[in-house]
């Protein structure tokens, strides 16, 4: 007997993962087995609820696999009016119902776009519903199928009976016609099985089609379980919870044909089965996806008789001018004549005006076109004036931009994009006239001379040497796609002005999806199956990250033998269900920058959404919409020309100079000093330690250095970075040996680089040379490289030694040209990126070196929300010898300030006290002067607008220090803060008081008299430890000293400063270790100590120096031990083990001393006395002098010396010699040149529990250096 084929069926009802949180079906998994257990004409319905975000990566997945897709979504319809925000009242009005509605064909799918979109607009309310009077305006081509049990003919039939069950019935017909179909599923619940009866009773009185589905959340059977897990988390519940949200049964997967039948059989239910294939025998949805896309284009308004092409190439002739003098009108007009001789126009009576000029030479251009030739990817363009006129320019540079500039034209305008580029140029140059920062260029376009001509960019491509080919390939139709910078606190203004240009409904957001990564899916799947917090968090930082994110678990698993060892010993248990989840998407937000501009209103072809007064965002993510020919631009907030906008600004303000970024000249001495210093924190870029740390070695010289170290300062090419820097000071020479024949064609491309392939452009440049490739065709070899497709590679290695034998270039040489640049095309980097964010860096730099205090005072202006960058950057405001004061309510702004050569704290600043609040202040002191004391403020700042809490971190940060009778005389730090703050309740009942006599106009006889205000009552002082810690609550850092001042010898006791951890790390680790002991001193904060899954503790806390703060963390029997130590702003030194867990450095506390009470959390605290002075300043007699009096006062302290010389700081352990610390005061007595401290012995401390190194030591990495 025969194998019989399964039966043909469709599943209509099917959730995929874009059903967020409950939906555990992968579009591709879905299709492939729909496709293995329906292979006959197989087809499936995505429907998501209430959004469509899915539907162009499933129409793609499943159409390349051969396998219907059909397009639709599980809405929720309102039960009355989708305005009506109310929750429901009872079972049978829950708020919405669920409504299976399908796409028959492209209005269809129009129309589901509508319905989806205007769901989220209009009728949002905890679900985005839609009502029967949208479903009514948008039904054409749109199939509904009656609903699941949560749909509004069942609930009603169920809970208020068939006779109203039959007259909502009755509504629906009424719109779809036959175009509706009554849904029937058996998931083995009673009361679908009750519902089921009645339904078939409804379908077969009113001839109506009935369909079998299933309600699919996930693809097989075995899923249920990590289907409930991500009902879990979604919830926010624990497995184990009996009333969290769950499904009944594990029964809601896609079912085989078999399956199905059994389900609902036809001889009960007939046609429910074969209907299914006659739904999608009549849903038929073409999608305009790859060769049917379209680009939807905005439409521009031009001038009569224009068009696009000319108008690009007239903005592109203009734009050359002003940005090369040597392109003037003259050469122009001049080469307009050339254009008329060859194509043989009589000169005209009078000769046009510039204007003219400019349309006339377009229009010559324009007949240069060429139809587009077989194997040719578009038409190109000859310029016969152009080669005629070009013999005759005798400026190089002139004929060279004019050249470039017509290539260019030609081939943007033959691949179809000249508006693209007007609308790009309109918008960043209405941003530059509204006087908003725009970035000089990003990504590859910045290789465009026709975007530098027209204002996108604004580094010249001529100067760096940059490629227009790695922008737009003319051997590849592709979408040219520009980055673009803007000042990130007006960004929006630019998205505002392309909303309000191309209408509201044109312009929309991008959506992006969080998605569950497998170090998340494995602390997720842990937490909800109550695994132990601490192993479940060992395991998933057990899976290594690439290039930032966590890479698969399987693959994980057969790489990391220690977390295979887990899996094995039990981890298995919800690793596994991980496994299923990873990938899932957990969210949809808005994409950081991607925003479409549409010809036609975006529901036309995308459904939108919106999340609470947000912007419109459209439905799809970045790939989808540019599958459907949307125009993505990206408007991209960076926060580094905000600061240069700023520092302009500041330096107008308190100098009277009109800055211009742009026009720094590119050799100044001072910045490339100031870099070669490592003076870079706050620098674009630059103020990594690691990058600091080269740009000391490479001392940089040239812009170009800038450029190439910010390539190369990535994994991989930073192997480079030593080679570089030894050629750069010329203590290496560059070596073309291996390559006698192509040295004279290698060493002019890799000259700037000294002979090390650092930009893709290289990559390219070299194969033009060598091998005689266009540079679109090397784009293209440089494209196949990094893909590592073997048999193209092959291709490739022959068309490139064929080529270069053509420059007597032998096969073996060629051969070892290829492998090289195989080898560094992975790593090379885009030059015309690196080259835009290099004249960023320089320019800012430059503002550091020229104007410190006006770049301290815009710097913090613009992190002012981010206290650890602030107290970063105030340390090297000081470093710099530019103070910064504390607030002042009479001095200060809202932003940080210039006051000749400090800077003054700005208000905006002080937390707790907002911007409002400060601007009502500063607008009083604008009004009525200078504050004369806290009551005079309290009288005139109206206390609803700048409450208790806003006045009191003003006193508490110091802005009213300067206000306290004896201010001037004090000495000490907040003098009068405790005056101030024990007498605030008092001065905003008088202020009150006053402000309401005023109101009520009550003046005596002769006019309003000054009410003297009362007097300050006495209070207990503060300590200077109290006062530090209200400024660092108020400024979120230390201003007018630190705590660690207030113990001497505490900072002696660390390794490093907390800030220098990462550095200290990378430069003592051993090779082949992972691991390393430092000693850390400083104070505690943020201290939280919390259960761990297992019952047990664990603690985070930080410890704070004057550098910053680092996290540490504490578990199992060390957290028992250091527990009791654990205390906010208690001085300690902590000794942790460091581990480089690819996210940064991990700190686990090992041991834990407090300093005030030298309290350890185990064994003893050694101690050691550091003896401090200058050689060159001390003679021997005074050295011989020392050592008597430490013979004298001997006791059992070690002692150590620290003395600054000739060559620098030196620490010396004096053996055998130890000291009694209470005669410490008496040698600094006896020795005036010398200064005693007692701290605890760091190299003691991390000798008593030194671990052997893991693993031996590991030869250095071999470098390829080429050249």
């Amino acid at each position: 007997m025969g194998h019989q084929a399964p039966a043909r069926f469709a599943h209509l009802h099917q959730h995929t993962a874009y059903s967020l949180l409950d939906g555990a079906a992968r579009i591709k998994d879905l299709v492939e087995w729909v496709k293995e257990v329906s292979p006959d004409r197989p087809a499936v319905a995505m429907t998501d609820h209430g959004n469509m975000h899915g539907a162009v990566e499933f129409y793609k997945t499943a159409t390349a696999a051969g396998v219907k897709p059909i397009i639709g979504f599980e809405a929720y319809v309102a039960p009355g009016s989708r305005f009506e925000k109310r929750r429901g009242s009872s079972k049978i009005d829950g708020g919405y119902f669920h409504l299976t509605l399908l796409a028959k064909d492209f209005e269809g799918y129009k129309n589901l776009c509508k319905l989806s979109s205007r769901a989220y607009l209009e009728g949002f309310y905890m679900k985005p519903r839609i009502d029967l009077e949208l479903l009514e305006e948008h039904h054409q081509g749109v199939i509904a199928l009656s609903g699941c049990l949560g749909a509004q003919i069942p609930r009603t039939i169920l809970d208020l009976g068939e006779e109203e069950g039959e007259r909502v019935l009755n509504r629906y017909l009424s719109i779809f016609g036959d175009d509706f179909f009554i849904e029937l599923q058996d998931h083995g619940l009673e009361e679908q099985r009750r519902l089921n009866r009645v339904l078939k009773e409804l379908a077969q009185r009113y001839g109506i089609g009935m369909v079998a589905t299933n309600d699919g959340h996930y693809v097989r059977k075995e899923d249920a379980h990590a289907h409930d897990v991500l009902l879990a988390i979604g919830t926010k519940a624990l497995v184990s919870d009996e009333n969290r949200m769950r499904f009944p049964c594990d029964e809601f997967y896609v079912k085989t044909p078999d399956e199905m039948l059994r389900a609902l059989p036809e001889s009960e239910f007939p046609g429910a089965f074969d209907n299914t294939n006659h739904v999608a025998d009549l849903c038929n949805v073409d999608l305009p996806v790859g060769s049917k896309r379209v680009y939807q284009m905005p439409e521009l308004q031009l001038p009569p008789g224009v068009t696009l092409a000319e108008q690009l190439r007239m903005d592109a002739y203009r734009g050359v001018m002003q940005r090369y003098p040597e392109v003037d009108e003259a050469l122009l007009r001049g080469y307009l004549a050339a254009g008329r001789e060859a194509y043989g126009a009589p000169a005209p009576a009078a000769e046009p005006d510039l204007e003219g000029v400019l349309l006339e030479l377009a229009r010559f251009a324009e007949r240069g076109k060429q139809e587009k030739r077989e194997g040719e990817t578009y038409g190109r363009y000859l310029y016969p004036h152009l080669e005629a006129y070009a013999a005759q320019v005798e400026e190089e540079r002139a004929r060279v931009v004019l050249e470039r500039v017509e290539y260019e034209l030609g081939v943007i305008i033959a691949m179809g994009f000249p508006d693209y580029f007007l609308i790009v140029a309109d918008f960043i140059n209405w941003a530059k006239q509204q006087g908003i920062a725009v970035g000089p260029g990003r990504g590859s376009g910045a290789g465009s001379i026709v975007a530098y001509a027209l204002g996108i960019t604004n580094i010249d491509p001529l100067a760096f040497d940059l490629l227009f080919e790695r922008f737009l390939n003319p051997e590849r139709v592709s979408m040219p796609d520009f980055d673009i910078d803007f000042s990130d606190v007006r960004r929006g203004e630019v998205i505002d002005y392309v909303r309000e240009k191309y209408g509201e409904d044109r312009v929309a957001h991008i959506a992006t999806f969080g998605t569950l990564a497998s170090r998340a899916a494995i602390k997720d799947a842990a937490r909800v199956m109550e695994a132990p917090y601490a192993e479940a968090d060992k395991v998933s930082k057990l899976v290594p990250l690439k290039y930032g994110r966590s890479v698969p678990i399987d693959e994980a698993l057969k790489e990391i033998p220690e977390l295979r060892e887990l899996y094995e010993g039990g981890a298995s248990r919800y690793v596994d269900v991980a496994r299923q989840l990873e990938g899932l998407h957990r969210h949809a937000s808005v994409h950081a920058a991607g925003v479409i501009i549409a010809r036609d209103p975006v529901q036309e072809l995308a459904p939108v959404f919106r999340t609470g007064d947000g912007p419109v965002v459209c439905q799809y993510d970045m790939g989808s919409v540019e599958d459907l020919g949307f125009i993505k631009m990206d408007f991209l907030g960076l926060r580094t020309l905000s600061f240069i906008e700023a520092a302009v600004r500041i330096v107008k303000e308190s100098r009277g100079i009109e800055l211009v970024p742009d026009e720094f000249p590119q050799d100044d001495r001072a910045t490339f000093e100031l870099l070669s210093r490592g003076d870079a924190a706050g620098v674009f870029q630059f103020e990594g330690s690691g990058m600091i740390d080269t740009l000391k070695r490479l001392k940089p010289r040239r812009i170009h250095d800038l450029i190439a170290v910010s390539a190369l300062f990535r994994p991989g090419p930073m192997e480079n970075i030593p080679t570089y820097i030894r050629r750069h000071h010329g203590l290496e020479p560059v070596d073309y040996s291996d390559f006698p024949k192509a040295e004279p064609l290698l060493a002019p491309i890799l000259a700037e680089t000294y002979g090390i392939p650092v930009y893709q452009e290289q990559i390219m440049q070299i194969a033009q040379a060598v091998a005689g490739y266009s540079l679109g065709e090397a784009d293209l070899l440089r494209r196949a490289m990094g893909k590592k497709n073997v048999a193209e590679m092959v291709r490739h290695r022959a068309i490139f030694q064929a080529g270069a034998a053509k420059q007597g270039i032998e096969k073996d040489e060629s051969g070892r040209i290829f492998d090289l640049l195989e080898r560094f095309a992975n790593y090379g980097f885009n030059k015309s990126h690196s080259a835009a964010y290099g004249v960023l860096s320089f320019q800012t730099a430059y503002l550091k070196a020229h104007y410190p205090v006006e770049f301290v005072a815009a710097l913090l202006t613009v992190e002012r929300g981010d206290s650890e960058k602030v107290a970063q950057y105030v340390a090297d405001a000081q470093h710099l010898g530019v103070p910064v004061l504390p607030p002042d309510i009479n001095l200060s702004r809202g932003d940080f300030t210039p006051v000749g050569d400090v800077v003054r704290f700005g208000l905006y600043g002080i937390k707790n006290v907002g911007e409002g609040a400060v601007d009502v202040i500063l607008a009083e002191r604008q009004r009525g002067g200078p504050f004369k004391d806290l009551f005079d403020f309290c009288s005139r700042v109206d206390t609803t607008a700048v409450n208790r809490r806003a006045i009191e971190h003003l006193i508490k940060a110091g802005a009213f220090d300067p206000l306290v009778d004896g201010a001037a005389e004090a000495t000490e730090v907040g003098h009068g803060r405790h005056l101030l703050l024990a007498n605030l309740e008092t001065a905003m009942r008088w202020g009150a008081a006053q402000r309401e006599q005023a109101a009520a106009g009550q003046f005596s006889l002769f006019g309003a008299e000054e009410v003297a205000p009362p007097s300050l009552e006495e209070a207990p002082p503060l300590t200077e430890l109290e006062l530090l810690r209200f400024e660092k609550e108020a400024l979120g850092l230390y201003i007018s000293a630190h705590p660690m001042n207030s113990y001497p010898g505490l900072a002696d006791a660390a390794s490093c400063s907390v800030d220098d951890v990462e550095r200290y790390f990378r430069e003592h680790l051993l090779p082949g270790t992972s691991r390393l002991r430092v000693a850390l001193a400083g104070l505690l904060q943020n201290v939280v100590k919390r259960p761990t899954r297992k019952g047990g503790m664990m603690a985070r806390f930080e410890v704070a120096d004057e550098s910053g703060a680092r996290e540490v963390l504490a578990f199992g029997r060390t957290y028992d031990s250091v527990a009791p130590l654990l205390e906010e702003d208690v001085p300690v030194v902590a000794v942790v083990e460091a581990t480089d867990e690819g996210e940064g450095l991990r700190l686990v506390v090992e041991r834990l001393i407090r300093w005030d009470t030298r309290q350890g959390s185990e064994g003893g605290v050694p101690e050691v006395a550091l003896l401090t002075f200058d050689i060159t300043e001390v003679a021997q007699h005074q050295l011989l002098e020392l050592r008597s009096l430490l013979d004298e006062h001997a006791g059992r302290t070690p002692v150590r010396l620290e003395f600054d010389g000739p060559g620098g700081r030196t620490f010396y352990q004096v053996d055998g010699v130890r000291v009694d610390p209470e005669a410490l005061e008496e040698l600094e007595r006896s020795c005036p040149w010398l200064d005693s401290r007692l701290t605890i012995d760091r190299q003691a401390l991390l000798a008593e529990r030194a671990r052997p190194a893991f693993g031996g030591r590991a030869p250095a990495p071999s470098v390829e250096v080429p050249f």
